[in-house]
C-alpha cells in the first residue's frame, strides 16, 4: 500500500451544490487542478488530468499546498520546510514540528510538536503554542477558528473528540465525538470521522452544523469503514454538470 504521509483524503462531502470527489492525495491545490501526495518519503505533484507529474521533493512527507498555490509546506525529519514550486528553493521553517497546515490568509502555518498545536508567524518568526494536547489541524476558511482533535488515550475513536478553537488558542469548545475535522467552504459545518451509534457504526463520515444541528451520516458500514480524514470539497463550476 502506497505510504501517503497524511491521512487519505476523503472528499465525499458538499453542500447542495457541490460535487462528491473521492481523492486519494495529501493536499490539493488552491485551483484544483492538482494534488501533491507523498510515496515513501518522496513529494511529487500530478495534474488531476494525469497530464504532468513531476517529483518536487525528496525525503518530505505530509505536504500543504500554500493558499497561492506558490509554495508547499512539508515534513521532513523532525523539522518543517517550505518548496517554493518556482524557484525550487527549499527552506526551514520551523524546528521539531510536523503536520503542517498554511492558515488561509499564508501568513501563518499551524504544526504540531508534541503534546500540543502550535502556530507560526511566518514574517515575525514567532512560534507560540495554541493548546495541549491537540492535533490535526484545520482552519476555518476565514481563519478566525481552528478544528482540531483531542484525545483522552491512545486507541479507540471514543477517546477522542473534535474541538474548535479561536485563532489565537482562546475559547475551545469541545462538539462532536470523533476525529479529522475539515469545514465546510462557508465555514458553517464540519465533516469529521466519528460513531453512530444508531446505525451501529464504529465510525462514519458525519456531517453538522457547530452547534450540532444538520447532523446526517454521509458514509458507513458495520462494523466500521475505516473512514480517515475527510475533506470537503469544492462547489462545482457553473455551466459544468
Amino acid at each position: 500500500m502506497l505510504g501517503f504521509g497524511r491521512a487519505l483524503r476523503v472528499g465525499l462531502v458538499g453542500l447542495a451544490a457541490a460535487l462528491v470527489a473521492l481523492s486519494l492525495a495529501d493536499a490539493r491545490s488552491p485551483d484544483g487542478r492538482s494534488i501533491a501526495f507523498s510515496v515513501q518519503s518522496v513529494i511529487h505533484t500530478v495534474n488531476v488530468d494525469r497530464r504532468r507529474y513531476r517529483r518536487v521533493v525528496r525525503n518530505g512527507f505530509s505536504p500543504d499546498w500554500s493558499p497561492n498555490g506558490r509554495s508547499i509546506a512539508f515534513g521532513r525529519g523532525r523539522d518543517i520546510w517550505v518548496f517554493n514550486l518556482h524557484d525550487r528553493w527549499q527552506r526551514r521553517i520551523v524546528r521539531d514540528g510536523g503536520s503542517p497546515r498554511w492558515s488561509p490568509d499564508a501568513r501563518k502555518v499551524a504544526f504540531e510538536r508534541y503534546p500540543g498545536l502550535w502556530v507560526l508567524d511566518i514574517a515575525a518568526k514567532k512560534e507560540r503554542r495554541l493548546v495541549r494536547n491537540g492535533d490535526f489541524a484545520n482552519w476555518s476558511p476565514d481563519g478566525r477558528q481552528i478544528a482540531f482533535r483531542r484525545c483522552r488515550s491512545q486507541g479507540a475513536i471514543d477517546n477522542c473528540f473534535v474541538y474548535v478553537m479561536r485563532s489565537d488558542g482562546t475559547k475551545q469548545r469541545r462538539l462532536f465525538r470523533g476525529e479529522f475535522p475539515a469545514w465546510s467552504p462557508n465555514g458553517q459545518e464540519l465533516v469529521f470521522v466519528g460513531p453512530d451509534d444508531r446505525r451501529g457504526y464504529a465510525d462514519a463520515v458525519i456531517r453538522a452544523r457547530l452547534d450540532g444541528s444538520g447532523r446526517r451520516v454521509l458514509f458507513g458500514q458495520k462494523p466500521a469503514c475505516g473512514c480517515v480524514a475527510p475533506e470537503w470539497g469544492p462547489p462545482p463550476r457553473r455551466g459544468r454538470r
